[in-house]
């Protein structure tokens, strides 16, 4: 099992899941601490799914200083009962863990792209330069040079329907908007639809006290910092730092 090293989001509160609250109910802070350590190994692996064998058993308890076949007991209670994993009897995995894979690979092709296509417009503009400098030099016409045009830039009618949904519900202090559009954009190349960034403006949107601290639109579906991804789930607005029981 190859490993590599790779940031997954981690759900606000992911304790409100009837799933992981029977989690917790059955077996505690261990069985919670096992879990996200078990989620863990399988966004590393290079499969993304663990062999049902004890010698993965074993390994986990050794890191959770827990018995294995407790930890065989836990990992079978999330599978069979909490449904957190599927199985086919021989190895076990996460469909959420999948979709992650999945969307972070999208991000990572349409990143890779958008370098290709800027490095070919960047030697374009260096050729184009060297072939101006070349040139004799001519007079200036005395024409006037005419007017640019004006015209309102066009953007796509669902990005703009997108971050015109944000500026009516969150209303930031800053409204950014050609660039929050531009990012809307951007996602929904890769992937995204109308309905899954405006549910995660409404996500956002009960959890906001202040407006004046609200994100700018352009931030919040930025390319770097994808805050938006962390509200793809209702999250219940927190008072106070929960405590779990180790």
């Amino acid at each position: 099992m190859h490993k590599d090293t790779f940031y997954f989001s981690h759900d606000y509160e992911p304790t409100s899941d009837p799933k992981i609250q029977a989690l917790l109910a059955e077996y505690g802070g261990l069985g919670y601490g096992v879990f996200w350590r078990v989620i863990e190994m399988l966004h590393s692996d290079i499969d993304h799914k663990l062999p049902m064998k004890q010698y993965i058993y074993i390994a986990i308890a050794k890191q959770m200083l827990a018995d294995a076949k407790q930890i065989e007991s836990i990992i079978k209670y999330c599978a069979d009962v909490c449904e957190l994993f599927a199985n086919d009897g021989e190895y076990f995995w996460s469909d959420r863990v999948l979709k992650n894979i999945e969307l972070r690979q999208r991000i990572s092709d349409g990143r890779r792209e958008a370098g290709r296509l800027g490095g070919l417009a960047k030697a374009s503009k260096c050729l184009a330069k060297r072939s101006k400098g070349k040139e004799s030099k001519v007079k200036k016409s005395k024409e006037k040079t005419p007017r640019r045009d004006r015209s309102p830039k066009k953007y796509d009618p669902e990005a703009e329907g997108v971050y015109k949904y944000y500026i009516k519900t969150i209303n930031p202090e800053r409204k950014t908007k050609g660039r929050a559009i531009t990012n809307i954009e951007y996602w929904m190349k890769n992937g995204e639809t109308p309905e899954t960034l405006n549910t995660t403006i409404d996500n956002y949107s009960p959890l906001i006290s202040d407006r004046k601290y609200a994100k700018d639109p352009a931030n919040f579906f930025g390319k770097e910092d994808q805050t938006f991804m962390g509200y793809r789930e209702k999250h219940a607005p927190v008072k106070k730092k929960r405590q779990f029981p180790i």
